[in-house]
C-alpha cells in the first residue's frame, strides 16, 4: 500500500469507528434506518440476510451501505456492501467487513482481524449487477459463530461459500456468541453536508421490494446451532421518516422473502 492508501484507509476507518460513540454535537452525521433483536439476555450463534445492492450516490467522505451486524459487549462485525470513496478510491458498491474490538477497528483484513480464505473473492470485491427499479439484485451475507473453536466464519451467496474467519483470539466478548443482531442501511456525512441516500434512494418506502431496498429472510442462529427465522425484533431510525424509513414486514408466509425487511430513503438531512 503507498503512504495515500494507508491515509484514505485510515479516515475511513476513524469516521466509521465514531460511530459507535453517541450521537453528539462533536460527533454528528451517521444514520440508521434498521431491524434488531431486543433480547440481550439471548445468545446468538449470528446472524443472515439476503440484502438487495443498490448504488446511492455519495461524495467527499460520505458512504451508505446496507449490512447485518452482530454485536456483544465491545466487539462488533458487520458485513454488506458499501459506497465509500474514502475507503476504496472509487463510487462502485462493494463487499465490505468492519471490524470492532476493545482495541481496534478496522475494514477488510487491514488489522489481521479477518483471515481471508478465497483468493478469487476478495474482501472488497465490486458487488455487480446493480438495482433497478426493472431488476433487483441482491446477496446473500451470513455471519456464523462455531461454538466448538470461537471462532466467526464469513460465508456469502445461497451456497453459503465461506470467504474469511476471524479468530477466537481476536475478541473477548464475541469470542462466546452474540448477545444483538440488526440488519438494514447506514449511512454517513460530515457536518453541515446534506446527508447521502440510502438504499434505491426513494422518496417513500413503497412496501414493494421492486423499488425498495430490502432484506429478505432476515434469519438469526440461535442456541442449538439452528438457523432461524429471526422473531422478537423491533426497528430503529435516528432520524424523521421523510429522510430514512425502515418497516419490519415480519413473516411474509412466502418462501421466496419469510421475514421481510424494507429500508432507505432520499437523504437531505443536514445538522447533528
Amino acid at each position: 500500500m503507498t503512504r495515500d492508501d494507508l491515509e484514505r484507509v485510515k479516515l475511513a476507518t476513524k469516521i466509521h469507528a465514531s460511530k459507535y460513540e453517541p450521537l453528539t454535537a462533536d460527533k454528528p452525521g451517521t444514520h440508521y434506518a434498521i431491524v434488531r433483536t431486543k433480547d440481550t439476555n439471548r445468545k446468538y450463534g449470528g446472524g443472515s440476510a439476503i440484502i438487495s445492492v443498490y448504488n446511492p450516490k455519495v461524495e467527499g467522505t460520505q458512504y451508505s451501505s446496507g449490512r447485518i451486524k452482530v454485536q456483544n459487549g465491545p466487539d462488533s462485525i458487520e458485513v454488506g456492501w458499501t459506497v465509500n470513496p474514502t475507503l476504496y478510491k472509487d463510487s462502485r458498491t462493494r463487499l465490505y467487513t468492519f471490524t470492532k474490538t476493545a482495541n481496534s477497528a478496522c475494514f477488510n483484513s487491514l488489522c489481521n482481524a479477518i483471515i481471508p480464505e478465497r483468493p478469487d473473492i476478495p474482501l472488497d470485491y465490486v458487488l455487480e449487477p446493480i438495482s433497478t427499479p426493472e431488476s433487483s439484485y441482491d446477496r446473500k451475507f451470513m455471519l456464523f459463530w462455531d461454538p466448538a473453536n470461537g471462532n466467526w466464519f464469513l460465508k456469502i451467496d445461497e451456497d453459503d461459500k465461506e470467504i474469511g474467519f476471524w479468530p477466537k483470539n481476536v475478541f473477548t466478548a464475541l469470542a462466546n456468541g452474540a448477545n444483538y443482531v440488526e440488519w438494514g442501511g447506514e449511512v454517513f456525512s460530515p457536518p453541515d453536508v446534506p446527508s447521502p441516500p440510502m438504499g434505491s434512494g426513494a422518496k417513500f418506502l413503497a412496501e414493494d421490494t421492486k423499488y425498495d431496498a430490502y432484506c429478505r429472510k432476515i434469519k438469526i442462529i440461535d442456541e442449538n446451532n439452528n438457523v432461524v427465522n429471526a422473531v422478537d425484533t423491533e426497528i430503529f431510525r435516528d432520524l424523521d421518516f421523510k429522510q430514512y424509513d425502515v418497516k419490519d414486514e415480519g413473516d411474509t408466509r412466502k418462501p421466496t422473502f419469510e421475514h421481510l425487511v424494507v429500508f432507505g430513503g432520499p437523504g437531505g438531512y443536514t445538522g447533528s
